[in-house]
């Protein structure tokens, strides 16, 4: 003990000038460091101190001091020759560095630390630095590497014996890496496996985190009741371990799997009990977010199951207790950029005052909310086109390359033999370029005429979506829904119905629009005609694999009017439920988009031909927007099917790109 003492005052000092310092405290210093000489012979144990300490300094948070200690111990590490040393001392340099970050600098210095590892054939040490690595990977969200890293580690410590403390530290890393990165599958095999060690070293704290890794992982793959037996085993080990955190975990953790198992009252009691130990122990209030959230979440269960049973006086107490918890975490979670978190905050407001009967505020919260959810979408939407164009580009280079690489070699063989009529080909090309300019101007001449086209047919076609029975229904249903206190479904229905009016006014000033685009329009419709009629309609999109919606554009709204006809004509007046089919698939020959449109509605009679009406605007309309390689053929499904009604829509797209 003596020694170390010694060592760690020597070790913090002397790497720095300590000019001006008293003259009795240099004598002190001389002093110690003649001690050290005398009890520092051996190198290789002074090498291994140096580095403990260097550990010592860097949890303290002097990470100064840590990487001078750290570079002494690798100089001598170096001069002893010893791979296993100057690996430890590499290893040291690269963690200190890691926990201000993560670059390249850091991935040279863990592959010259693996180098010396595995020349001395260290299999602990490179145990520990893919242990050490990977948690580090995954606290910066490189979520593969990070998971590859522990499965080497893993695949290390069968391969000889492994001292439980390291087995213990490797298996529970490697699981808190495939939770967090959403890999739960492998979990449970890897827990079983190394229960029995925590056990047999009474690991009681490390036990309890087996146990919390078995519960979250069979939750999140919807196998309840094995979680539930890891939760009462997490139960009863808590008196065992005694630890505040461990409560503490298993308060939020617990809670989170009552929540999800709709166990509102359970999850309530169990985030009250994390909160007052959180108080208990004097946290800060951006530590209590996480249970004041839970609170909201539970408060807000609560009060909708009070609402089910007609209990109105406990349904408003627990709805503003949410409402109060929503408000206070609302600041922080906002601040922080936690979007996700925030949509559903506002959702959740927005769904307790509604029930409370504040309807503007209600509308305000459903605003923000939406605004977000908007955002996301895009940035989701953004991220997937990116992909794709990067694939697509990719395939393209790759094919404009073996093009480019095949005329250059075509117009070498053709080179000589082509000499000779030079001159006729310059004389050809002169009388071309006066044909091209003609058909140019005559070509201009019909763009004009073209976009004058489009733009009517754009007017028509605003006019056609905006149907007026559409909108009539539309606002009868909000003001049904409302009269009749349904207020989640009046609100559901009334955001549906803006952003499908607003995707229409957006979308019909558009030449085109991307397949994705359009069919998520109609989707909204169909929802908003689902939501009206409610059991008497369903619908299904099926679309092929070869179709890849984000990079094939077309006309914008041109799949709504047929469906609308098959709604309004087909199974409105239907006796019963009916159902609308969408089958999308990619037509490579003609380079175009098949879709067939079918219904099990009243079919096409005499008086229910296509060419009157609303029904025949969109459809004449439409005809005409697809152009000369476009294709609508419409006919009674019982002309080609015995005993089957409804009607049968073929439309062939030309694509636009």
């Amino acid at each position: 003990m003596c020694y170390r003492l010694v060592l760690v005052i020597f070790f913090l000092l002397p790497f720095d000038d300590v000019q001006g310092q008293p003259q009795d405290f240099m004598d002190r210093l001389d002093s110690i460091r003649a001690k050290v000489v005398a009890t520092t012979e051996d190198s290789r144990v002074k090498a291994l101190d140096l580095m403990e300490l260097s550990y010592q300094m860097s949890s303290l948070g002097r990470f100064d001091t840590s990487a001078v200690l750290s570079a002494e111990a690798l100089r001598i590490a170096k001069i002893l020759e010893s791979d296993t040393l100057i690996s430890k001392a590499y290893s040291r340099i690269m963690f200190d560095k890691l926990i201000t970050g993560f670059d390249e600098n850091h991935k040279l210095l863990y592959d010259t630390a693996m180098f010396y590892a595995e020349r001395a054939q260290a299999r602990l040490g490179m145990i520990n630095l893919h242990v050490d690595f990977g948690y580090y990977l995954g606290r910066y969200g490189s979520c593969p590497d990070a998971i590859g890293h522990f499965a080497a580690a893993d695949s290390l410590t069968r391969l000889g014996e492994t001292p439980s403390s390291l087995l213990l530290k490797t298996r529970i890393r490697y699981c808190g890496s495939l939770r967090q990165c959403d890999v739960f599958a492998l979990i449970p095999d890897i827990v079983r496996e190394t229960i029995p060690v925590a056990v047999k070293e009474k690991e009681w704290r490390l036990l309890a985190s087996l146990y919390d890794l078995s519960m979250t992982a069979y939750s999140a793959m919807a196998q309840q009741d094995s979680a539930r037996v890891y939760l009462e085993k997490f139960k009863d080990i808590l008196p065992v371990v005694n630890r505040p955190a461990t409560y503490g975990m298993f308060y939020n953790n617990a809670a989170e799997f009552h929540y999800n198992n709709k166990e509102y009252q359970e999850a309530y009691d169990l985030l009250q009990l994390g909160l007052a130990l959180g108080k208990k122990r004097n946290s800060p209030p951006t530590k209590l977010m996480a249970e004041y959230y839970g609170l909201a979440k539970s408060s807000l269960g609560l009060g909708k199951l009070a609402e089910g049973e007609n209990n109105l006086k406990e349904s408003n107490s627990k709805l503003e207790e949410s409402k109060r918890y929503f408000e206070i975490v609302l600041p922080f979670f906002s601040e922080t950029e936690q979007v996700e978190v925030v949509e559903e905050i506002y959702t959740g407001l927005a769904e307790i005052n509604a029930s409370l009967g504040n309807y503007e505020q209600s509308y305000k919260y459903w605003r923000s909310g939406q605004l977000i959810r908007d955002s996301l979408k895009a940035s989701q939407h953004h991220e997937r086109i990116e992909e794709l164009s990067v694939k697509f580009d990719t395939e393209r280079i790759k094919r404009e390359l073996a093009e480019s690489e095949l005329s250059l070699y075509e117009a070498e063989r053709r080179a000589d033999r082509n000499r000779l009529v030079a001159l006729g080909l310059v004389s050809l090309l002169a009388l071309s370029s006066l044909l091209l300019l003609y058909l140019r101007s005559r070509r201009q001449r019909k763009e004009l005429e073209f976009r004058q086209q489009q733009a009517e047919l754009r007017y028509s076609l605003l006019r056609a979506q905006m149907n007026p029975h559409f909108i009539f229904n539309s606002l009868n249903a909000i003001q049904s829904f409302f009269s009749g206190k349904r207020f989640e479904l009046g609100n559901e229905y009334l955001g549906m119905f803006s952003q499908l009016v607003r995707r229409i006014l957006e979308q019909t000033g558009q030449a085109s629009i991307s397949l994705h685009e359009e069919l998520e329009t109609l989707r909204i419709y169909l929802d908003l005609e689902q939501l009206r009629m409610g059991e008497m309609l369903s619908y299904a999109i099926h679309v092929s694999p070869e179709v890849e919606m984000e990079l094939l554009d077309v006309p914008p709204l041109v799949l709504q009017p047929f469906v609308e006809n098959a709604i309004w004509h087909g199974i409105a007046p239907k006796n019963g439920a009916g159902r609308i089919d969408i089958y999308l698939n990619y037509d490579e020959r003609l380079e175009s988009l098949h879709c067939i449109i079918e219904d099990d509605g009243m079919g096409m009679h005499a008086g229910n031909k296509p060419d009157n009406g609303h029904r025949s605007q969109g459809v004449d309309i439409t005809r005409r927007r697809l152009g000369k390689g476009g294709r609508i053929d419409i006919r009674n499904r019982a002309d080609q099917e015995a005993g089957v009604s409804g009607v049968r829509t073929e439309l062939v797209i030309p694509l636009k790109g």
